[in-house]
């Protein structure tokens, strides 16, 4: 007898599989401090794409919010309290890391 489950939650083809991506390039968490707490799934690849889904039900067509072309790669998405009280998200990039 197992003690865990595993189910599928949530799929999404990113990128026509051609897209790199690595570890930490993956976050899930209420990266828009929505008051139902509604947690998204927010991606990063190294061809500089930036991704943001609010899975309802699976197979949802329209669960991406958001889909952005950054000029350099995504090393690394992060989210957590870079200010007290106040949920943010930040991505790491070659030279820098901006916030948002």
């Amino acid at each position: 007898m197992s003690l865990f489950r595993a189910r599928e939650w949530y799929s999404a083809r990113l990128g026509g599989g051609e897209e790199e991506f690595v570890h930490g390039s993956l976050v899930v968490a209420n990266i828009d401090n929505a008051q139902d707490g509604a947690p998204k799934i927010v991606t990063g690849s190294l061809d500089g794409y930036l991704r943001v889904h609010l899975p309802l039900e699976q197979d949802a067509e329209d669960a991406q919010l958001l889909e952005v072309k950054l000029a350099d790669p995504i090393l690394q998405i992060l989210c957590g309290r870079l200010v007290p009280h106040e949920p943010q998200g930040g991505g790491v990039h070659p030279p820098c890391l901006p916030s948002t």
